[in-house]
């Protein structure tokens, strides 16, 4: 049921973006059909993963979401629309989505704030992310928009399967830190792919 209703709200979404893409030409529309589906799926991320109250900041605070990169596909006016609509919340507190060019102000401002729970690596700044970069805190999830990121140590990071977009999910990094996944998550193999060993 649950999975049947996300299906439907995935469809709304898409219909909605691709009215606002209709003088696009293929190649573009492809791309809008990719993003819409991407942030739909991470949207969907956030519902089946929990986090521990310690690793966050106080019930009245807002948590960040940061889009790091050139956003060349407007996935942050996307997500931050599915999270307007869908009233998203982690937690029982709010997210707001904020850009920002540079992976290492990113990193240098999701070391010290505990509001920072997820930093979206667009593929434009692939090259300025390596495993080692990954803050020691605990309760940051890391995405990577791009399969170039699957030797990168990140928790989760999109990929194109068939033609058929994929969310990828290493487990065991999730896990280090301090996220839980919902059984959901794990069994949902249609979308995601989950990755219990890597590293």
């Amino acid at each position: 049921m649950i999975l049947v209703l996300f299906c439907l709200q995935l469809s709304l979404f898409t219909s909605l973006f691709e009215a606002r893409a209709g003088n696009m030409g293929i190649f573009e529309k492809t791309q809008t059909r990719k993003v819409n589906l991407e942030a739909t799926y991470l949207l969907h991320i956030l519902k089946l993963v929990q986090w521990r109250e310690k690793d966050l900041p106080a019930a009245d605070h807002s948590l960040k979401c940061l889009v790091v990169g050139e956003d060349k596909t407007n996935f942050t006016e996307r997500f931050s629309f599915l999270l307007s609509e869908s009233n998203a919340t982690v937690s029982d507190r709010n997210i707001t989505v904020h850009s920002m060019g540079r992976m290492q102000n990113a990193l240098a401002l999701a070391h010290w704030d505990k509001s920072v729970v997820l930093i979206v690596a667009l593929e434009s700044v692939v090259e300025q992310w390596n495993k080692s970069k990954y803050p020691k805190r605990s309760g940051l999830l890391v995405y990577g928009q791009s399969e170039k990121y699957s030797v990168q140590g990140v928790a989760m990071f999109s990929k194109i399967s068939h033609n058929r977009l994929k969310i990828c999910v290493n487990a065991r990094k999730a896990v280090s830190k301090g996220l839980t996944l919902s059984p959901e998550l794990l069994r949902q193999d249609r979308i995601f792919f989950v990755d219990k060993k890597g590293e």
